[in-house]
């Protein structure tokens, strides 16, 4: 488990209760299959002699480094007031410093017979527009009632029943947990020697690759919890449980069986690029240097690394 206690200076809210919301904005569900361009770019690889299965499709956060498989998660902590300190705590990995984001914001808000409604962010150059007719709670039909914005608050010249769309600049902070799982392989023992001939074949040398094994890692679970002190001292919490990408998923479950490990590519895997024409197959240019679609490159966080890495950091 690891925690992070993360202060920072701004605007005071204008809802005297203090909150933090935590969240991890996930990639659509179809990210996680092949398309068509993962294809071509696996044929790509495979006719620049290349094995197709270096290749970190789709901004998979993950990287290997020896037999250590470290991957990233990152979300996503708003506080209602920017000078709000929270604690962090992760369940498991280690729990990276807070970089203050300013994200672009929009979203739908019905408002239920009330004159206030609380925003889910910390929000700077607020607009508001209503989308349908206004309503008493009696029924009557109303002119759209003015509505002044600021901080974590939208507010109605008067009580009001309808559906507003809400757009402005959300202030928060994204953090980055790191987890790294040790994906050692080591040599099956007691395994037979092959045997000399099979029926009327003889074996002159048996090329048989050593068979390995390693840990099956399944299961994971990471969950972030944040506290923070209430206006009357008591503390406030919430939880959140990261997703975690199905292509770290098949890693860490991954076993070797009779094929070569999968952390050994990075021992064998060089740098050079071999650009050709595809037209004709000629070898156009051929540069070293590091692949960063390569599962053996370190993901660089200082800038977008994939969908399931975005930092937005002002």
């Amino acid at each position: 488990m690891s925690s992070l206690i993360a202060t920072f200076t701004g605007k005071t809210g204008a809802d005297s209760t203090a909150r933090v919301r935590l969240e991890q904005i996930v990639p659509a569900e179809t990210s996680k299959f092949a398309n068509v361009r993962d294809l071509y770019q696996a044929w790509l690889l495979a006719a620049s002699g290349q094995p197709a299965r270096l290749y970190r499709a789709g901004g998979c956060p993950i990287e290997f480094e020896g037999s250590t498989v470290r991957f990233f998660l990152g979300f996503y902590a708003w506080p209602s007031d920017p000078a709000l300190p929270y604690n962090l705590t992760a369940s498991l990995g280690q729990l990276g410093p807070g970089q203050r984001v300013e994200m672009a914001r929009e979203y739908s808000e019905f408002v239920d017979n009330a004159s206030i409604v609380a925003l889910p962010f910390f929000m700077e150059d607020i607009t508001a527009t209503w989308e349908t007719p206004t309503y008493t709670r009696y029924g009557e039909r109303i002119p759209p009632p003015a509505i002044s914005a600021a901080g974590i608050e939208a507010e109605f010249a008067r009580e009001v029943f309808g559906a507003v769309r809400i757009a402005g600049t959300a202030i928060g902070d994204y953090h980055v947990v790191t987890v790294e799982v040790d994906k050692t392989a080591w040599k099956e023992e007691g395994q037979e020697p092959p045997a000399p001939s099979r029926g009327d074949v003889v074996i002159v040398t048996d090329l048989t690759p050593e068979k390995l094994n390693a840990d099956k890692i399944a299961n994971i679970e990471i969950t972030v919890t944040v506290t923070w002190e209430q206006p009357d001292g008591t503390l406030g919490t919430d939880q959140l449980r990261l997703e975690i990408p199905q292509c770290v998923l098949d890693v860490l479950s991954f076993c070797p069986g009779g094929a070569p490990y999968y952390l050994l590519w990075c021992e064998k895997s060089s740098d050079r690029q071999v650009y050709y024409s595809g037209c004709t197959g000629e070898v156009i240019s051929v540069r070293d240097g590091v692949n960063e679609k390569s599962y053996c490159s370190k993901i660089a966080l200082d800038r977008d690394p994939g969908p399931w890495l975005r930092s937005l950091v002002r």
